[in-house]
């Protein structure tokens, strides 16, 4: 009978393990991958030129023409002055309106070098390039070159790395840690966004013509988010929560006077290339964001998604000074769990009165002997809620708006791929293609 009853429980331990293994197996995405093509040297980018055939980037110098269905590779000689070394070389491919468009690293000589953007008629023989933008000053680094580019209504962007100057991200006077905005028709350009370290993805949203980048930390601080002309993220000055590799400190993850990213990962994941899924083939990831991944090796599905406005009313007494003089606050919230946020810090007297969410009132809890002030709920939906507290002359001294910036769904399907994802790709029928650094084309399925 003892026997019975322990071959019983290894039995119920091996199913609740099974269970608990099966559990974690399909909170991700079952898709499997099929190789396409291999043995590519360095894969950093590629472009669809119709349903069966892209155009490649090695950064190690090859532009190569692939057919997918007949799986055959072919090199097309080009003129680009390029420069290798860790990071640099070729870099994102474009086709586009029947020409290529290419970032790279362009060798600016004595061992300096600098992201430009290239342009060439369409050939499968040779590429003629001619320069249509080339960053301020060369450097000798040899990491962040950014390199992503898309073109909306005529005009291309371009993501620039700060090449380890993280001083210049944020200074006008330089391109690097930059989202520059080239016009195609004459060649002009203005800087788009500012502060970012080594953004290495972009994708544009046609539906809300909203375009996104991805950004790659330090140690943690990698980003995704919606950018707007004049936005500036802050870097070297914030780090998104991240640290240097040496582990210490950068700066706070944000402060006023920046923009604050819709979603940041501490530690980092690495995040490199994304793209808009806007396809009804995989309903469960059409409006999201696609993103690759380095150290995790996987692609993750984004629900980027923002809801209405909402509106917290905060009645203050008169003392308080906490939200005129730091005005803005980053609130979190986690499905079925009661989330306690502290409304004040240490140093501030001030106490909230009312609190409303969605017009409902929130119950306050005072914590006897310090200084702060609770608001306790349970909200029903997952993520998290960026607040700017905004001072609303209409409602009196006593009174405070605090409008929801963007509500993100913490949600993300991860797809384990287990290589390194560089870049990744959607056709017009909805299938989802990626390089990775091993030197694979892949196709989910």
């Amino acid at each position: 009978m003892n026997i019975l009853k322990l071959i019983l429980l290894i039995l119920f331990i091996s199913l609740v393990i099974f269970t608990l293994m099966y559990e974690k197996i399909s909170s991700q995405s079952q898709k499997k991958k099929t190789k396409i093509l291999d043995n590519f040297d360095k894969p950093w980018s590629f472009s669809f030129i119709d349903d069966d055939n892209i155009i490649l980037s090695e950064r190690t110098g090859k532009i190569i023409y692939c057919n997918l269905e007949e799986k055959t590779k072919n090199s097309i000689k080009h003129n680009l002055k390029y420069f290798v070394n860790k990071q640099g070389g070729l870099l994102d491919i474009l086709f586009y309106n029947d020409f290529v468009y290419i970032s790279y690293a362009e060798d600016r000589g004595n061992n300096l070098s600098n992201t430009s953007v290239a342009k060439a008629k369409f050939n499968t023989e040779k590429l003629e390039f001619t320069n249509i933008f080339e960053a301020k000053d060369q450097y000798d680094t040899e990491f962040h070159y950014g390199s992503r580019i898309i073109i909306v209504d005529n005009y291309l962007y371009l993501t620039v790395g700060d090449r380890h100057n993280p001083d210049k991200a944020i200074d006008e006077e330089h391109h690097i840690g930059k989202i520059i905005k080239i016009n195609l028709k004459d060649d002009t350009y203005s800087i788009f966004v500012k502060g970012v370290r080594n953004p290495q993805g972009l994708t544009y949203d046609s539906q809300t013509n909203n375009i996104f980048i991805s950004n790659h930390g330090a140690k943690g601080g990698d980003f995704i988010t919606k950018i707007e002309e004049g936005h500036n993220y802050g870097w070297n000055e914030v780090a998104w929560g991240g640290k240097n590799y040496v582990n210490t400190s950068i700066g706070p993850t944000w402060k006023k006077g920046f923009t604050k990213p819709s979603k940041y990962w501490v530690p980092s994941i690495a995040t490199s290339s994304i793209v808009y899924y806007d396809s009804d083939k995989y309903p469960n990831y059409k409006n999201k964001i696609i993103l690759g991944t380095l150290k995790e090796q996987d692609i993750r599905v984004i629900d980027i998604s923002e809801d209405d406005t909402e509106i917290i009313t905060v009645k203050v007494n008169n003392n308080n000074k906490y939200f005129f003089e730091n005005l803005d606050k980053e609130i979190g919230f986690k499905i079925g769990k009661k989330y306690i946020f502290d409304i004040f810090d240490d140093s501030n007297k001030g106490r909230p009165l009312e609190i409303y969410f969605n017009g409902k009132k929130l119950d306050l809890e005072q914590e006897k002997g310090d200084n702060h002030s609770h608001f306790i709920f349970n909200p029903t939906t997952k993520g998290t809620i960026n607040f700017k507290c905004e001072y609303h002359q209409g409602m009196g001294d006593n009174y405070i708006d605090i409008p929801v910036q963007g509500k993100f769904n913490n949600e993300e399907i991860i797809i384990k791929v287990n290589e390194r994802v560089r870049d990744i790709k959607i056709n017009s029928e909805g299938d989802i293609y990626f390089i990775t650094d091993a030197g694979n084309l892949y196709k989910l399925k």
